[in-house]
């Protein structure tokens, strides 16, 4: 056996509904160049992890960020902890057929299967994998999201490159508790990203069926 080789960093992935455009360069920036020369807390908290992944990819260890997108916390418009519901109320989660919140993950499971929250998945992973050069993802059940959504993660993460991104995306692992069960099994809603469904996606799952 080996030593250890890979570290999984869990919980410091942004919640789904949050995104974030600038790159690690442009946010050390903004920390000096604020209205207030104030720093804000969540500036630090970037720059901690920013030394963080630096410390652990010097030690020659490679990072794999968990990441959680089948469900939020929160959602509707009236919560204080929900947001998606108050950008497009009812389009970011997914129902029953008699308009109640499915809650098969545990909490508000999301709709991956609707384009824009698929789109929000895309953009931030791929915001992860070049600007804090993090060496891949393991999904928190998969299996709620759909083929299509992970093939084209999948191709997004392949197209970051060293000379235009500073990273080979064809290197990163993307891996993920690929379950069915809950409103999309048996691809109730459409090839969902579970075990049966992954021959040749090029996409990692638990081997526990």
């Amino acid at each position: 056996m080996g030593g250890l080789t890979c570290f999984v960093l869990a919980g410091a992935c942004r919640q789904a509904q949050h995104t974030h455009a600038q790159s690690v360069q442009q946010c050390c920036t903004a920390l000096f160049q604020g209205p207030d020369q104030t720093i804000s807390l969540w500036l630090l908290a970037v720059l901690l992890l920013c030394a963080v992944l630096q410390s652990l990819h010097s030690l020659g260890l490679r990072v794999v960020l968990d990441v959680v997108y089948n469900h939020t916390f929160a959602s509707g418009p009236y919560s204080q902890n929900s947001v998606l519901d108050k950008i497009v109320p009812g389009y970011y989660h997914r129902r029953q057929e008699d308009g109640e919140m499915c809650h098969s993950t545990c909490c508000n499971n999301t709709a991956s299967e609707h384009r824009m929250f698929e789109r929000l998945m895309v953009e931030d992973l791929v915001h992860w994998a070049r600007d804090y050069k993090v060496d891949g993802f393991r999904f928190d059940i998969m299996g709620h999201h759909f083929v299509h959504n992970m093939t084209n993660i999948r191709n997004a993460i392949n197209a970051l490159t060293p000379e235009r991104d500073g990273v080979d995306g064809r290197h990163l692992y993307i891996y993920g508790e690929a379950w069915d069960f809950g409103e999309v099994a048996l691809n109730q809603r459409g090839r969902n990203a579970s075990q049966h469904n992954l021959g040749g996606s090029r996409l990692g799952a638990f081997n526990d069926r």
